[in-house]
Order: C-alpha cells, then structure tokens, then sequence
C-alpha cells in the first residue's frame, strides 16, 4: 500500500509493464483504453474508437478529437500518475491552440480553460485573445447553447480560483446570463 499525498490511500497493482503503479486498477483500466484510441501522429486522442475488429478501429473528426483530448487531459489532472509517453504540457498546448484553427463548438473553449486551470497551464495568448472577445460581446450570448454556457462558466471559474484573475470579470455576468435563462 503507498499513501500519497495527492491520491491517498492506493493498493498498488502491477501493470502490464511488470511495473508498479499508484493507480487504482480502474484507472489503469481506462488508461489501457485511452491508449488505443492515441493518435500519435496528431498528438492527440480520437473520441471514435469501432469495436467491430476493423485494421484501424479509431476514426479522427478533429474539431472532436481535440475537444476530447482536453476532456482526457481534465481526467489525468485528477490521477497519480500519468502513462509514459504522455507530456501533458505538449499535448495541452498543441491542442489548445487547433481550438482558433477548427470549427469548435464554444464549450471547447470553456474546456479548455477548465483543463489548464487544473494542470497549471497556461492559456495560449491567440486563444485568450478569441475567447475575451467573445466573452466581452455579450450580444453574442444568446447564441450559446446550455452546454456552452456552462463549460465556459466553469472554466472562467476553475481560471480565476487557479490565481487567473484576468477571468473573474466574466464569472459574475456569466453567472447572470444563466439565471436570466431560468424560468
């Protein structure tokens, strides 16, 4: 048993590699998973992965993918330790920025906010830039759906209580918005 002090207390199990592992054994679990779904080639991991036995059983929509990898990359702040092979920082980055490159979906944004806030990342500046100015036209708004509301609610949050504080401005008219939605 290993008691560390960012996971607790873990039973330590050995992994595949013979090696032992500060991971619970659901987590390895899912980490096995994420590793077939990697894309080495775009450092980045893709949220279609067939079961069906085909030769190249990951499908790559990129828009969704880096959506994903930020998804992902939000999980492995939470674990105790990080599969060889994985730079969070580089991916973090590399990903980050296709969000001004790609047709996103704004949530993406609130993700990404929410994900570096959590690995002590910084945000890339051509990302802040896009993203301030849609969050200061506030007409812009009402085009949002529920879910890009409230990821980029929390990830302005995760920002500010991260020492972000360039992102507090936003929490309370945020904040706003959506209870002006409620019925």
């Amino acid at each position: 048993m290993i008691i560390s002090p960012n996971c607790g207390v873990k039973l330590v199990v050995p992994t595949a590699a013979s090696k032992l592992s500060e991971n619970s054994p659901l987590v390895n679990y899912a980490l096995n998973g994420l590793e077939r779904c990697w894309l080495s080639e775009h450092r980045r991991w893709s949220h279609i992965y067939h079961l069906d036995g085909r030769s190249s059983p990951n499908e790559s929509v990129p828009n969704s993918d880096v959506f994903y990898t930020l998804n992902v990359l939000l999980g492995m702040s939470r674990i105790c330790e990080v599969p060889d092979g994985i730079d969070l920082p580089e991916v973090f980055h590399r990903n980050v920025l296709q969000l001004t490159k790609l047709p996103v979906r704004k949530y993406a944004f609130g993700m990404a906010l929410w994900s570096g806030a959590q690995l002590g990342l910084e945000i890339p500046e051509p990302v802040k830039r896009e993203l301030k100015a849609l969050l200061a036209d506030e007409s812009r708004w009402k085009s949002f759906r529920a879910q890009d509301l409230g990821m980029l609610l929390t990830g302005v949050v995760a920002q500010a209580r991260a020492g972000e504080n360039e992102w507090w401005c936003y929490a309370g008219p945020l904040l706003s918005f959506l209870e002006g939605m409620l019925p």
